[in-house]
């Protein structure tokens, strides 16, 4: 919808609101992706940090997975919604700034509002890589098998009750912990839904061009 000319100031100020916030979105949807710390894995003893895209090598310093390296379907599906969020991101960023600056687009905000959803369903969909059990050991039921986990461990979790010290004690030995690109995620993934939001509710510009 546009705006009427009184309402035009308010209407950019919300214009330039779901700019910044769609930058701030795309920039840590950026950063999640290039940093070997998402996630602290304990799998097959050897702890590490590891990302969606990175690993440390034997000196820290991050490197590119080696070509041909096999994934679970968890890692691959994190891996290609982060990415896909932040192309997305960035694509619907361009054409919020074309119609800013040159042109309306017809149906452009159901599009863009649809795609910003579809944006902050990707970012979460990073974390599906916890699910891994090549990366992450995890408490599944499966898995807690394989380390002989007590009845009262497995009792723990079917029942929902996680407050015993023996679990705790399980939880920190072999769960994966979340990294600093992992709360880069969270905060991508908020500000995408944020965008989504005030793109939705908020009226739209009058085009520089067109003045």
């Amino acid at each position: 919808m546009t705006c009427c000319p009184c309402c035009e100031p308010l209407a950019w100020l919300c214009r330039l609101a779901l700019l910044l916030t769609l930058g701030g979105a795309i920039a840590f949807s950026i950063f999640s992706l290039s940093t070997c710390e998402f996630m602290y894995s304990d799998a097959n003893s050897s702890s590490s940090f590891i990302g969606l895209f990175l690993y440390p090598d034997e000196t820290g310093v991050c490197q590119l997975y080696p070509s041909g390296t096999n994934f679970d379907s968890y890692t691959e599906t994190a891996r290609a919604c982060g990415a896909l969020a932040a192309a997305i991101g960035f694509g619907t960023f361009i054409i919020l700034l074309w119609e800013s600056i040159c042109c309306q687009i017809p149906c452009a905000k159901i599009l863009e509002t649809m795609a910003l959803l579809v944006a902050t369903v990707c970012q979460g969909l990073t974390f599906m890589i916890f699910g891994s059990e090549e990366l992450c050991q995890g408490l599944t039921l499966s898995t807690l098998t394989n380390f002989n986990i007590t009845d009262t461990i497995t009792d723990s979790i079917k029942t929902g009750d996680f407050s015993s010290p023996d679990f705790q004690k399980v939880l920190d030995e072999y769960a994966c912990q979340m990294g600093k690109s992992g709360a880069l995620s969270i905060t991508a993934m908020g500000l995408f839904g944020i965008s989504m939001l005030v793109n939705c509710f908020s009226w739209r510009p009058e085009p520089c061009m067109a003045k």
